[in-house]
């Protein structure tokens, strides 16, 4: 029954990619999109339900697996080399081909025969393959009507929208085998699938933008494929097994082993986006909405963070984890402050999504059992809160015509649905009783008797995350929608379009509510599975308390206080809907516009008796935070750490003489 389970989530989405590509009409298309969701979403469940400690052996697979992987990594290599190629881009050729070189020779000189177990589900895989098949699914769900906009609002020249369906379920497909496998050589081969479907949906639209930051995506990544792939042979070279279990076990404790671990973690910034590679996930911004949140919420990104918690034991109490803790940290509040001076929505969400993954980063480097919870809290609602508020995003950027959350004033009006799922979004980013701030609360309990310096970084980034978050909330309920949007229609929105906001939003709040059941069934396990204790639950599932502390963050009272306080504040703002029933005109007061107002809306007599024009903005730090001079600031500092961490890790493993 698992085996037939584990082939759904894994070759699916592969078959149903390919008949994506051969179909000629949008109702074939359209029902491959719906086949693969119907079929993922369940098959996850049951996996959920009984997969924990199931093993697939290579053996067990009617083909030869090591050869089919042999043949797909260097087919993927091959790909990518001929867009460096095409593109006369060096770094990509570079990279490509040092891989194609370095795979040769784990294959044929080192020769690893001895493949450790294909499968070997745990309660973390099963946590990252239900956020991939459920929000992917709902993500893919989302684009069928999305895409179809899409085409008519950009009247461009681009690739048929099969091709974009088809990697969308590649990308599905790719990150079940990622989070599901045990062993580190295909870990590496969906990790180099991911980065060539990220380059293909980055730059799905053929603008000069969308080329050039899918070519950036494709360097960059492919740098980390390259990273990765080192420490795959280092690996092998001084354990002779590819077994991820085997080796974060024989890892922990062993200096010579600390180059391949840090090497490990490089790729696994690189893939999480973190400063100095942030650049690749903010050009991403200029595909089509769909994919931004397949990158950001549950797929390409999250493999990075996976990868960090899996090998935290490995890594445990060492230099790499107090260097891993320090750069999650200041990455933490370094993108949080980016965020402050951006007016973008997008742009909003891709440095909250870096900041967030710092965050994840910190929790993995301090790799205690309060921490590596956190971590998995955050890891799991944040693909549901940043997956519904990219999706709100890019359904008003269609309906506004823009991005930038100063034209979203006054959206509740426009779109009262989407703004309200927006509205939501926020909250569970920023408010108790969710997920997000229970996540941020245990990992500041975690760090506060360890280390000074990080829980000061977190403690600063929390309130500049605050900051931007609040803002935007704020822009969405305030000024009138009409004097600055012009409507492109009145018509509804689509199902698919309703359907996947609405459980996603929903998700965000059903997950908080019962987060000591999550906990419990889920969270516990994994952090057991490292050979940490969990920490206690409160009386009753009420919420969550620390084992030695006094704190406890009360998950039910404090819904209800929320319940009620967004009762208060309903009746507050109409304390007449009898009168809103009846659809009855409201008078409302125009501001004061600090001088004789015009006929025209909007406009007052100013200086030299002249009608000027009232304007309301918010202020971004301008001219303190801004992006061209604090990213280099940012990239700086998280440069000089990778490299005395990487010079660390290399001393640590080797002496001079044995490196030449």
């Amino acid at each position: 029954m698992l085996t037939i389970t584990t082939a759904i989530l894994i070759l699916l989405p592969f078959v149903l990619a390919g008949f994506c590509l051969l179909s000629g009409k949008d109702r074939a298309l359209n029902l491959w999109v719906y086949l693969c969701s119907v079929a993922l979403i369940p098959a996850s469940m049951v996996f959920a339900a009984r997969g924990n400690g199931f093993v697939l052996s290579t053996f067990d697979v009617p083909f030869n697996l090591g050869l089919c992987l042999a043949i797909v990594d260097f087919l993927v290599l091959i790909v990518i080399a001929s867009v460096g190629l095409k593109h006369k881009h060096p770094p990509i050729i570079c990279f490509s081909f040092m891989q194609i070189g370095l795979l040769f020779y784990l294959d044929n000189i080192l020769n690893p025969l001895a493949l450790s177990p294909f499968i070997h589900a745990d309660t973390l895989s099963i946590v990252m393959l239900m956020i991939v098949s459920v929000i992917g699914s709902l993500i893919c769900l989302f684009a069928i009507p999305y895409m179809k906009k899409h085409e008519k609002h950009v009247l461009l020249v681009t690739r048929p929208k099969r091709f974009f369906f088809a990697v969308m379920l590649l990308f599905l497909g790719s990150m079940n085998g990622l989070v599901l496998t045990n062993n580190i050589l295909f870990l590496y081969t969906f990790f180099e699938i991911t980065s060539l479907c990220s380059f293909w949906l980055i730059g799905f639209d053929r603008t000069f933008a969308a080329t050039k930051n899918a070519l950036k995506a494709l360097w960059m990544n492919s740098l980390g494929g390259l990273a990765l792939l080192i420490a795959v042979t280092l690996f092998y070279t001084h354990l002779e097994t590819l077994d991820m279990r085997e080796i974060i076990t024989m890892s922990f404790g062993n200096a010579s082993l600390m180059l391949p671990l840090c090497m490990l973690i490089l790729a696994a910034f690189i893939k999480s986006a973190q400063p100095p590679f942030q650049s690749w996930l903010l050009g991403a911004m200029v595909a089509p909405t769909p994919v931004s949140a397949l990158l950001h919420s549950s797929t390409m990104v999250k493999v990075g963070v996976y990868m960090a918690i899996r090998f935290a034991p490995a890594y445990m109490d060492s230099f790499l984890s107090v260097s891993v803790a320090l750069l999650g940290a200041f990455v933490f509040l370094s993108a949080a402050l980016s965020a402050i001076g951006q007016s973008n929505g997008k742009k909003i969400l891709a440095y909250s999504t870096i900041s967030n993954l710092g965050l994840i980063f910190a929790c993995a480097g301090i790799g205690t059992s309060e921490a590596i919870t956190a971590g998995i809290f955050l890891i799991i609602f944040h693909a549901v809160s940043k997956a519904l508020l990219f999706l709100c995003t890019g359904t008003v950027e269609q309906k506004i015509g823009s991005r930038d959350i100063e034209d979203m004033r006054g959206v509740y009006r426009l779109m009262p649905f989407t703004a309200m799922m927006m509205l939501i979004g926020i909250m569970t980013m920023i408010l108790p009783p969710f997920g997000m701030l229970m996540g941020k609360w245990i990992a500041l309990e975690a760090v506060a008797a360890i280390n000074l310096p990080v829980i000061l970084l977190l403690a600063i980034g929390s309130s500049a995350t605050l900051l931007y978050w609040a803002r935007w909330a704020g822009l969405l309920l305030s000024g009138s929608a009409e004097d600055v949007i012009k409507p492109a229609s009145t018509a509804g929105l689509p199902l698919l379009t309703k359907a996947p906001l609405a459980l996603l939003c929903a998700g965000a709040l059903i997950l908080s509510f019962f987060a000591p059941l999550l906990f419990e069934t889920a969270i516990a396990p994994a952090t057991e599975m490292f050979g940490l204790t969990p920490f206690a639950v409160t009386g009753l599932g009420l919420g969550l308390g620390l084992a030695g502390y006094q704190g406890a963050f009360w998950i039910a009272p404090l819904f209800v206080v929320v319940i009620v306080a967004v009762w208060l504040a309903a009746r507050l703002a109409n304390p007449n809907p009898s009168a809103a029933r009846d659809k009855k005109p409201v008078k409302h007061l125009k501001p004061f516009m600090c001088g004789i107002e015009t006929d025209k809306q909007g406009t007052f007599l100013g200086p030299m008796n002249k009608p000027a024009l009232a304007s309301v903005f918010n202020y971004y730090f301008m001219g303190f935070c801004t992006e061209e001079t604090s990213v280099k600031v940012f990239n700086t500092i998280a440069l000089i750490v990778l490299v005395f961490m990487l010079g660390v890790s290399i001393e640590n493993s080797y002496s001079l003489g044995e490196i030449w």
